[in-house]
C-alpha cells in the first residue's frame, strides 16, 4: 500500500479541511465494504488509531499533522488496494466518522483541485475525495464513481463468509493471494505454497493490539504440509517490518494448525506495527 508519499500530505490536509456536498449518502445500516471493488490485492478495516499511524507510514510526519482533523473525525476506514496499469497500486477508501457539510466551499476555493462529477480530482496528483454523507467519505487514488454508485447498488461484500469472524475484529487485513502480495517484501517465492488467503487481525488490548495471522490452505493435507513455511513468514515479516521487536513478537505467537486453516495467535503489535504491515502490500 505505499502509494506516492509526496502527495499523501496534500491528500490528508484537504480531507481534514472538508467533505463536498452533493453525493449520495451512505446509510447508517450499510455495509461499507460493499462498495469496494471485488478481487482486489487486498482489504483492510483501520480504527482510529490505525488510520493515524497508517498515514504517517505512507506520507510521513507532515501528512500525520495534515489528517490530524480527519483522523480525530474518523472512526472506521475500509480500504481496498488494486493493481493498476501505471505499476502504482490504486487506493480506494471509505470512513465512517462525523464530516462537515460545509466543507464543499473550501474545496472550490482551494487552488490545485478541480470537479469531477460527484467528487473533487487534484490538478496534478492522484488523489480524489467525495462525500457520503456528513458521516461518511470516499477517497483514493483512483476513480471514485464505482464506489459512490455502489451506495445505491451495494456489491457482494469482498471478504468470503468463512473469513468474516476474523475480520469483525478491531483491525483486519485480508490479502486473498499472499505470497504474490508479500513474496518482495519477505523474500519469498510468490509459487512456494498453495497459500490461497491470509489475514491479520487484532484487537485493542491496553496502548497496543492482540493479534493473530492466519493462513488458508485449499485442504487439510497443504495447510499441515505447509504449516512450517507459515512459520517462515512470520519470521521473515517480524524481521523485516517489526524489528528490533522481532523475537519478542516470535516468541510470543502461538501456534495451532486446524482444518485448513494455520494460525499464530496471542502476539501483540503497535498500531506502527500493522502500519508497517500495510505499507509492505505491493
Amino acid at each position: 500500500m505505499n502509494t506516492r508519499a509526496r502527495a499523501a500530505g496534500p491528500l490528508f490536509l484537504l480531507l481534514a479541511l472538508a467533505s463536498c456536498a452533493s453525493g449520495p449518502s451512505l446509510p447508517s445500516d450499510a455495509e461499507p465494504e460493499r462498495l469496494l471493488p471485488a478481487g482486489a490485492l487486498a482489504y483492510a478495516k483501520l480504527d482510529r488509531e490505525l488510520f493515524r499511524a497508517a498515514a504517517a507510514a505512507l506520507g510521513g510526519p507532515d501528512a500525520a499533522r495534515s489528517a490530524k482533523a480527519l483522523v480525530d473525525r474518523t472512526d472506521t476506514v475500509w480500504v481496498a488496494v488494486s493493481a493498476q496499469s501505471s505499476g502504482d497500486p490504486g487506493l480506494l477508501a471509505v470512513a465512517r466518522g462525523r464530516y462537515p457539510s460545509a466543507g464543499s466551499l473550501a474545496l472550490a476555493l482551494r487552488s490545485g483541485w478541480h470537479r469531477d462529477g460527484l467528487s473533487w480530482a487534484q490538478d496534478s496528483g492522484p488523489f480524489r475525495v467525495a462525500s457520503a454523507g456528513t458521516k461518511a467519505l470516499a477517497f483514493g487514488t483512483v476513480a471514485l464513481d464505482g464506489v459512490l454508485s455502489a451506495i445505491t447498488m451495494p456489491g457482494p461484500h469482498p471478504i468470503p463468509d468463512d473469513w468474516r469472524a476474523a475480520w469483525d475484529a478491531d483491525v483486519a487485513v485480508f490479502v486473498p493471494r499472499p505470497l504474490a502480495s508479500l513474496a518482495g517484501s519477505l523474500g519469498m517465492d510468490p509459487d512456494a505454497a498453495p497459500l490461497e488467503a491470509a489475514m491479520v487481525a487484532a484487537r485493542q488490548d491496553g496502548d497496543a493490539y492482540r493479534a493473530e495471522l492466519v493462513f488458508g490452505f485449499a485442504d487439510e493435507r497443504s495447510a499441515r504440509i505447509f504449516a512450517p513455511l507459515c512459520r517462515l513468514i512470520l519470521y521473515g515479516a517480524a524481521h523485516s517490518l517489526w524489528s528490533p521487536r522481532a523475537n519478542d513478537i516470535l516468541s510470543a505467537a502461538e501456534w495451532t494448525v486446524a482444518g485448513r486453516r494455520v494460525t499464530a495467535h496471542d502476539f501483540s503489535l503497535d498500531a506502527a506495527e500493522l502500519a508497517a504491515f500495510l505499507t509492505a502490500l505491493q
